[in-house]
């Protein structure tokens, strides 16, 4: 899709699996890998976990923060925020696994930066998030017996990958609904 990440995004990514996802685990660090060194990884996935590890990465900080039009400092991961913000359209014409997760870390980066309109988009992003999630059935995907009736042929192979892929969709669909516990 794009150029592989610089040693600065490396460091963020590195930033987001040690203070974003212990807490937040919906994304499954072993495909994300892959993925990345295949460069099959979504874009918005991707600025939206850079958005997010910048709170934590003060090497980040001093390189991509920049002033705004009224000459006030930006909040750090802005820049990826901004870019991630801007994919969104390309991303939300279909429901997608990663676009559900890149919408919940930009709701996640919404709660250390406060920014006028920002209680409305998350309502928005949130409410595109569960219809997604209904349009994926991420309510019965992280269940293993619909996994295993719905595709009754299987290999090993295909069984493993599918464990994977139930446990992230497990994760990510808990992920939403404590969001919209806490947020009611």
């Amino acid at each position: 899709m794009f150029a592989k990440p610089s040693d600065i995004h490396n460091d963020l990514l590195s930033t987001y699996f040690e203070h974003v996802h212990p807490y937040l685990p919906i994304i499954h660090r072993p495909t994300f890998q892959k993925q990345l060194q295949e460069n099959k990884i979504c874009e918005l996935l991707l600025y939206a976990m850079y958005a997010v590890a910048s709170r934590w990465n003060n090497n980040n900080n001093k390189h991509f923060n920049r002033m705004s039009k009224n000459n006030m400092q930006q909040p750090a991961g802005w820049t990826y925020y901004e870019s991630a913000f801007k994919l969104l359209d390309n991303y939300a014409d279909a429901p997608r696994v990663s676009t559900v997760q890149a919408l919940i870390l930009m709701i996640k980066y919404h709660e250390h930066v406060r920014r006028p309109g920002f209680f409305w988009r998350t309502r928005f992003y949130f409410q595109l998030i569960v219809r997604m999630c209904q349009d994926l059935e991420l309510n019965r995907r992280h269940n293993h017996y619909y996994y295993h009736h719905r595709n009754s042929t299987t290999s090993v192979s295909n069984d493993q990958s599918r464990t994977v892929d139930t446990e992230q969709c497990s994760r990510l669909f808990w992920a939403v609904y404590v969001y919209d516990v806490l947020t009611r």
